[in-house]
């Protein structure tokens, strides 16, 4: 007598509807997440048909409209900025700062500034521009 053999069912797994499940779960983590925003001061920027990215490991010094400085969260005199930024490249490697100055500040108060940052050891200076609309 001849031996039945069973018959082999092909396993298939259809993972056209897993693809679609991980790209919706992926949009919807894009979508609900927060995105990291900059603490800022707000400075009426300048506009600049050539403006650049710069490196966002930069320190940033904030610029008033009446010559208030502020430096990572802190209102500082002239006198301490050099200082400030000093300690601050003591705790980072990054030597760059990008100076956000109000389009009315005294171009005095925005000499200062870079001065100082210059004095304290920064590499590269730049100055934060919006681009033309």
């Amino acid at each position: 007598m001849e031996a039945r053999r069973k018959k082999k069912t092909s396993i298939s797994l259809t993972i056209a509807s897993l693809i679609d499940v991980v790209f919706l779960l992926l949009i919807f983590f894009m979508l609900s997440s927060e995105f990291v925003r900059e603490r800022a001061i707000d400075v009426d920027l300048p506009e600049s048909g050539a403006a650049e990215t710069v490196n966002k490991e930069n320190a940033v010094i904030f610029l008033k409209k009446d010559g208030t400085v502020n430096f990572q969260g802190t209102q500082l005199k002239y006198n301490e900025l050099e200082n400030a930024i000093r300690k601050y490249f003591g705790d980072k490697g990054n030597t760059g700062v990008t100076v956000k100055a109000h389009r009315k500040s005294a171009l005095d108060d925005v000499v200062m500034v870079i001065s100082s940052a210059k004095k304290a050891g920064a590499t590269g200076v730049s100055i934060a521009a919006e681009n033309e609309k």
